[in-house]
């Protein structure tokens, strides 16, 4: 099972229950969730869906996906490619966006509404065919 739960982390009055990156969402679930995908056309659309257990009015949570870079001198580094307001209307709530990723390997964190605070992570790797 690839749905990670996060035992009730609540920061500023919203919690992750639990969320998985997959190649797309049906009935409001992860379809073919996963930690590998396969570039078609030079890249994947990955999905992230999420499963909020509390929040406290309406409010947003921040998706930032960082991409692994390697420098010229061997050092590896995350480069920040896409931070996302994601709108968390109600509680409990579920909701997904997607990414266009090129392969290597990623990370999305889900992050509190301040952007200070990581509530969930998934790691994950785009591969060429």
């Amino acid at each position: 099972n690839l749905l990670r739960p996060y035992p009730f982390l609540l920061c500023g009055g919203l919690a992750l229950g639990e969320s998985a990156t997959a190649e797309g969402v049906k009935d409001a679930k992860p379809l073919n969730a996963g930690s590998m995908f396969t570039a078609k056309d030079g890249g994947a659309n990955v999905w992230l869906w999420m499963n909020f257990t509390k929040a406290t009015a309406p409010t947003t949570a921040w998706l930032r996906w960082v991409r692994e870079v390697h420098s010229i001198d061997g050092k590896t580094d995350w480069q920040l490619v896409h931070f996302i307001p994601a709108a968390v209307k109600g509680s409990p709530y579920t909701t997904w966006y997607y990414v266009g990723c090129e392969p290597g390997s990623w990370m999305v964190d889900v992050l509190s509404a301040d952007g200070k605070r990581v509530l969930g992570t998934q790691a994950f790797a785009v591969v060429k065919p």
